[in-house]
């Protein structure tokens, strides 16, 4: 009696831990990277916010001929006020500092420094005291 000989397709068991093991090694690596991109996306939407905000006051100041101060309060540290009872918010998780306050003169000059932080990242608002130019700086 001679017995046939058939063959199955498929994969061991040894074959699919290997592979389940490789998945969740990428997964390990990949996921506090993928979180670290997310909160550097925030601060940079924050920024480019935030820039846009000090724009439009500018112009504020150059229309009404009027200086306009930028400060912090220690009880919202998210949270920029604006001379004439304006604030400026930023989403939650993001830290603002200002150093020691954040001017725009009735003439477009600008004089003044931002740190925005959230996690690791940071970035920083630096103005040109002349032009008013604003340039987003990442710092550590």
């Amino acid at each position: 009696m001679t017995r046939a000989h058939t063959t199955m397709a498929g994969y061991t068991l040894l074959e699919l831990l290997v592979v389940l093991s490789i998945i969740a090694l990428i997964a390990v690596v990949a996921i506090p990277a993928a979180g670290g991109s997310v909160e550097r996306m925030t601060l940079s939407s924050d920024a480019r916010a935030m820039t846009t905000q000090l724009r439009r006051l500018r112009e504020q100041a150059l229309d009404t001929q009027s200086d306009i101060v930028l400060t912090v309060s220690g009880s919202a540290a998210n949270v920029a006020n604006v001379s004439g009872a304006e604030a400026i918010a930023m989403s939650s998780g993001t830290s603002l500092e200002i150093s020691p306050r954040f001017t725009i003169a009735w003439d477009g000059t600008v004089n003044g420094t931002m740190r925005l932080s959230r996690g690791d990242a940071a970035a920083r608002i630096v103005a040109d005291r002349l032009t008013g130019r604003l340039v987003v700086e990442a710092s550590r």
